[in-house]
């Protein structure tokens, strides 16, 4: 919608203004429509348009919206449908942090809590207008992979403020007339006190417009257009350029109406205490670098200690199949590489890497007639073969330590298939852990480069052919993507870290 539609407009021409938004159903989330003199649609667009010599333009928002809360990663989307943040789905993300109650509630109650991504130094938000059975969740307005966000709360102070800024300030005094195109949010958020925001506006000049599920703006000044989302935007007129009121006539005092006092109590609160969370943060964090600082020196004696026991298990296990240390340490580089394009931090991506030499764990439950064996497996054989997976999480699934944990994960999930045709549990796309899609492309990706007891190493055209095969069946898309994408990066690690019979 934003590129398709509003950039049109830039294209023709970059002077134009566009004013107006997305109609809405008051919350129902079901249709929309809007007509013309000849049709009434259920899906489409109406405009008019707008053109004098004289015509003066004038365009303002209001946002009011404030940040709370931890950053967080959009790791998987597409456009306006976010899959993953933090590696998580989107819908329990909403239910982390504002509750199981409001996640099931999606996409009524998400209007109200949008979440906010910084772009060019101003937050713009994005409100929920959609949930899909896969637990992703559709934005008003595109969120992009890699992008920072956190959850945002309507300010009303800042809201009402803005209104009375305006009106005292003889910028629209100006107009003939203004159109109002406001979130639906904000209505929501002020229930009867929305007229609070609209009143100073009508006494400047007449005001029409209607509430929407997002907001078209053009910055004159910047000469861009962009969909917004919990704004108010504005649109003034005039066909010459006198001012029409006296700024005394204007008066937008609000201590007598009572009706929003809690609710601007309860904003004002919320700021005041999340600016001082943060401060009060800020210094507990600093006092514990200072205090920790010997500990994390012991810590990490013990988390080089815990790696190399992971390592050393992972060569026994890969030993018995007739496998060099070789093929662990690519696995595991590979699997680092993937996850740092994937979008999760380096730290993240550095614990993947150390679990993943436990992958095959579990073989060492398997006899040695059936790891070796030069041939196709019987039936029953890759039957016994298939529970490595579950003998691997069994045994380090009771640590508490992060390193045991994701090593748990991977050894039980590698196997599973991004189509639900894997094994031990027939876990489904997103079902699958982050860890578990990264491992199983990376494991396939070293057995089909190098050579084993019962094949020979795979020519690179060939290896592309089956992932590309492969893509949304056995591998995450987005993964199979980025291997295709960087390919030669994968071919170098395999080239540094050769078998020694290659």
């Amino acid at each position: 919608m934003e590129k398709s539609i509003l950039y049109r407009f830039v294209e023709y021409d970059s002077n134009i203004i566009v004013a107006g938004g997305l109609a809405a159903d008051n919350e129902q989330f079901q249709n929309t429509i809007v007509f013309t003199e000849n049709e009434i649609f259920l899906d489409g667009a109406v405009a008019a348009l707008l053109f004098n010599d004289e015509l003066e333009v004038i365009t303002k928002a209001s946002f009011g919206w404030v940040s709370i809360g931890e950053t967080m990663t959009i790791t998987s989307s597409m456009k306006n449908i976010v899959y993953e943040i933090d590696g998580r789905k989107a819908v329990d993300i909403y239910a982390k942090y504002l509750g199981s109650d409001i996640a099931k509630q999606l996409p009524k109650t998400g209007i109200e809590f949008p979440l906010l991504v910084k772009r060019s130094g101003k937050f713009i938000p994005r409100a929920v207008v959609g949930k899909n059975s896969d637990g992703s969740l559709i934005f008003a307005g595109n969120l992009n992979e890699g992008e920072k966000v956190t959850f945002g709360y309507g300010n009303i102070e800042a809201i009402v403020e803005y209104s009375d800024k305006i009106a005292k300030s003889q910028e629209l005094y100006v107009c003939d007339s203004i159109f109002i195109y406001s979130c639906m949010a904000r209505k929501a958020l002020l229930r009867k006190s929305i007229n609070l925001e609209l009143s100073p506006l009508n006494k400047i000049a007449p005001i029409s417009g209607f509430f929407t599920y997002g907001e078209f703006y053009t910055n004159k000044g910047l000469n861009n257009i962009g969909l917004l989302n919990q704004t108010m935007t504005i649109l003034g007129l005039s066909e010459n350029n006198h001012i029409k009121k006296d700024k005394t006539e204007i008066n937008t005092c609000h201590k007598n109406i009572s009706e929003n006092q809690t609710l601007k109590a309860l904003t004002h609160l919320i700021s005041v205490t999340s600016r001082e969370l943060d401060s009060y943060k800020n210094r507990l964090e600093e006092r514990v670098k200072e205090a920790t600082l010997e500990i994390k020196e012991l810590n990490k004696e013990l988390e080089d200690t815990q790696k190399e026991i992971v390592f050393t298990l992972g060569l026994i296990s890969e030993g018995r199949s007739n496998e060099t240390g070789k093929h662990i340490k690519r696995v595991a580089e590979y699997s680092k590489l993937l996850a740092l394009y994937y979008g999760l931090n380096n730290d993240e991506a550095e614990l993947l890497k150390q679990a993943t030499p436990m992958h095959d764990i579990g073989k060492i439950a398997i006899p040695d007639s059936i790891l070796n064996k030069p041939g196709k497996l019987t039936k029953d054989e890759f039957e016994l073969m298939k529970k490595h997976a579950e003998y691997g999480y069994q045994m380090i699934n009771k640590s508490n330590r992060a390193l045991l944990k994701a090593a748990a994960i991977i050894a039980y999930e590698h196997h599973e298939k991004f189509d639900g045709t894997g094994y031990p549990r027939g876990l489904k796309g997103y079902e699958i852990h982050i860890y578990g899609r990264i491992v199983a492309l990376a494991d396939v990706f070293d057995a089909l480069s190098t050579k084993r007891c019962y094949k020979d190493a795979w020519s690179d055209d060939k290896i592309k052919e089956l992932i590309i095969n492969e893509r949304g069946k056995h591998f995450d898309p987005k993964l199979t993507d980025i291997m295709l994408e960087h390919y030669d990066e994968f071919v170098t690690i395999r080239e540094n870290i050769l078998d020694s019979d290659s």
